[in-house]
């Protein structure tokens, strides 16, 4: 019976080694793996629980984390350099900051645009499942919340002997101290002891610097805790847990010391927290990219509709271009930036008006709804810069990720202004455009009301104004009148009910 046990473990263990040659053999997908497989320092036993001990894990929560773990996330990275589908030359850069290669790595833990949003909520997500428990053993509430609870820690909790601050700064009176602001403490007037907590969620090959920099930086803190409490022990533990749920086992010793035996359960719901977290960053970067997209799509499909448009409609926009063209180039012919603006003057009073709202150019019966009309603006903005030849910047930073599509289509954009600039004369007019007769004739009635006094002056001299005049005063009396009957029907009906 020993025997065919001892055959069985060979037997698991030659699978286990070959299993593992076959991930390190796999230069992209099996990269991460074997990160993991290659650090001494990592906690292998807590590293994959979520695998083995979170028995209600959903499917998804799975499929994310293996997808994760394969760097099979849309980033710039893996689709120019696995898939080679990015189109963009070769461009790698953050779609949503811009300062650094848009991986994996990055997007899960080290652009600067999610830092204050989504990694602050996995990151307080997590320090607060640690926070809750020692929240109970001393006493400042009878039940611990569940991990995924949105609930927040109150920021002071005090008794008699004990005060627990959640990112609460610390206001130095001995010297200046810039890093003073820790996560959490806890200072324990009947141990003497101030506990110091810092959580961070740092990229899988990246805890040990973490560790190291956030000791360091928080070094003056700990010598002025020093001085307000004398006698006291002070002590700073860094709670590192990456963003793929990994974590080293020195953090296994904190913990031991922070809550003792419950230390396992509590750093498995702190993993839960944090691939939580991580899942969601990950789902909101694809849906980002596949709006980006999107929006791309359209706006591709706007421009090609004028850059190969038929020759009637590029010498018809000439029309209005020309005479604007022709400005700007008379102060300085030489600079191009005044060739160009008159583009972008065509742009902004013409163009972009109506892709923005339609029914204005009576190319809609109805007003787009909310949805289509903030699509339609980010389509107009897109156009305008590509018109202006210049890419979004920090004021529009969300717009940052289609400066790729202006870059490529400037060209476009300066041989349709160079069509535009070409044409010398104005061209018949062939098209007919559908209006609305009724819009158009109280538009005219409108202005004729307006400027009633000009008329009435220009009348002595040309008397045939003097029936415009007429039948502009017959209908301002009539419409007077429908108000009137209206507003008192509206009255009677009102007493009546």
């Amino acid at each position: 019976m020993e025997h065919a046990q001892g055959i069985k473990k060979e037997v698991r263990r030659c699978q286990i080694e070959k299993l593992e040659d076959e991930i390190r053999n796999q230069r992209w997908q099996g990269r991460l793996v074997t990160t993991r497989l290659e650090d001494e320092s990592l906690s292998a036993d807590g590293c994959f629980w979520w695998l083995t001990e979170w028995k209600n894990c959903p499917s998804h929560t799975i499929a994310g984390l293996v997808e994760l773990y394969e760097q099979l996330l849309p980033t710039r990275v893996y689709t120019s350099q696995k898939t080679h589908t990015s189109g963009h030359e070769g461009e790698v850069r953050c779609r949503l900051c811009g300062k650094a290669p848009e991986s994996v790595a990055h997007i899960l833990s080290g652009c600067s645009a999610l830092a204050q949003s989504k990694y602050l909520s996995r990151h307080d997500a997590a320090l607060k499942v640690l926070f809750y428990q020692l929240l109970y053993d001393e006493g400042f509430i009878d039940e611990i919340p569940p991990w995924y609870s949105p609930d927040k820690p109150k920021p002071v909790y005090e008794s008699e002997n004990v005060k627990a601050y959640w990112d609460v700064p610390i206001y130095a009176d001995q010297q200046e101290v810039r890093c003073n602001r820790v996560d959490a403490r806890i200072v324990n007037h009947m141990c003497k002891r101030v506990v110091t907590l810092e959580m961070s969620c740092p990229w899988v090959n990246n805890r040990t610097r973490k560790d190291e920099e956030k000791t360091l930086k928080y070094g003056p803190l700990r010598w002025e805790l020093r001085q307000q409490f004398p006698g006291y022990e002070v002590k700073q533990y860094n709670i590192i847990m990456d963003a793929l749920g990994g974590w080293s086992r020195e953090l296994d010793v904190m913990m031991r010391e922070l809550v003792g035996g419950r230390s396992t359960d509590v750093l498995r719901k702190m993993q839960r927290a944090v691939l939580s977290g991580t899942l969601n960053i990950a789902r909101t970067f694809k849906a980002f990219s596949r709006r980006i997209r999107k929006l791309e799509v359209k706006v591709s499909g706007c421009h090609a509709k004028f850059t190969l448009a038929n020759r009637t409609t590029v010498r018809n926009i000439a029309v209005v271009f020309v005479t604007e063209w022709e400005k700007a180039t008379t102060a300085d012919a030489a600079k191009e930036n005044q060739k160009y603006g008159a583009l972008g003057f065509l742009f902004l009073r013409l163009i972009c008006p109506a892709i923005m709202n339609p029914r204005i150019c009576n190319m809609m019966s109805e007003s787009p709804s909310s949805c289509a009309a903030r699509t339609l603006t980010l389509v107009a903005k897109c156009l305008q810069n590509l018109a202006n030849l210049v890419e979004f910047g920090v004021k529009e930073s969300f717009m940052t990720p289609v400066n790729p599509f202006i870059l490529r289509n400037k060209e476009k954009m300066i041989n349709f202004l160079d069509e535009l600039a070409s044409v010398t004369q104005t061209p018949p007019i062939t098209e007919q455009v559908s209006s609305d007769p009724s819009r158009d004739l109280a538009a005219l009635h409108d202005i004729c009301w307006t400027y009633k006094s000009e008329l009435q002056q220009l009348s002595q001299t040309q008397p045939g104004l003097k029936k415009l005049l007429a039948v502009t005063e017959t209908l301002r009396q009539r419409e007077e009148q429908f108000l009137q009957e209206n507003s008192s029907l509206t009255n009677r009906t009102e007493k009546l009910v």
